[in-house]
């Protein structure tokens, strides 16, 4: 019973770190240009004046707020398909860990803010070119979180490695292969065991 406790804690942990990352993304600073003059907002006890023409740097979740209510313009040039073919490419044509190519950060919560953006515009126009796109980009996500998936499993076999490894994964992914790391141990221990 102990261990089955054990493992619930530790799926827990993990959807906690999650999280964390989760609330790093939306506290990052984006820089946005004010498009509505909209008065004043107070950030982390400084006031900020939002003034038609300026440009400000200010947490992204405030960003996002702010540019639905169409008072500001993020000025960040969002994921793209051909990005996330990049990616695709570049993991795909990936043969061993030493070749794995470093996620940009924030990789896979900007690939799932960039399908949101297109589920929204598929419901307000469902253009068989968006639909399209939609299918390829989560084409694309699969083969990369598969193949990056495959390479991971591949490190647990050698420990050693996950020190060159761990500079290329993504946050998500070093969480995923310290959890899959313990699992595989405590396996390996209980099969070995001669109890």
């Amino acid at each position: 019973m102990g261990d089955d406790n054990k493992g619930v804690r530790e799926l827990e942990r993990i959807y906690f770190l999650l999280e964390l990352l989760e609330l790093e993304y939306m506290l990052q600073p984006v820089r946005v240009m004010v498009v509505k003059e909209s008065g004043k907002v107070l950030i982390d006890g400084v006031e900020l004046e939002l003034r038609r023409g300026t440009e400000l740097e200010i947490p992204y979740w405030l960003a996002e707020v702010l540019e639905e209510n169409k008072a500001v313009n993020i000025i960040k040039t969002p994921l793209a398909l051909k990005d996330i073919g990049r990616v695709h490419f570049s993991t795909i044509n990936t043969r061993s860990l030493a070749e794995l190519e470093q996620l940009p950060k924030f990789f896979y919560r900007e690939v799932r803010t960039y399908l949101e953006n297109l589920d929204k515009k598929i419901r307000e126009v469902p253009e068989p070119q968006l639909i399209d796109e939609k299918k390829k980009a989560e084409h694309y996500l699969y083969d990369i979180i598969d193949r990056r998936l495959l390479l991971l499993l591949n490190a647990i076999r050698s420990p050693t490695t996950i020190t060159e490894l761990s500079s290329k994964l993504s946050q998500e992914e070093v969480i995923l292969w310290e959890l899959l790391y313990r699992v595989v141990e405590l396996w390996k221990k209980k099969v070995l065991s001669k109890s």
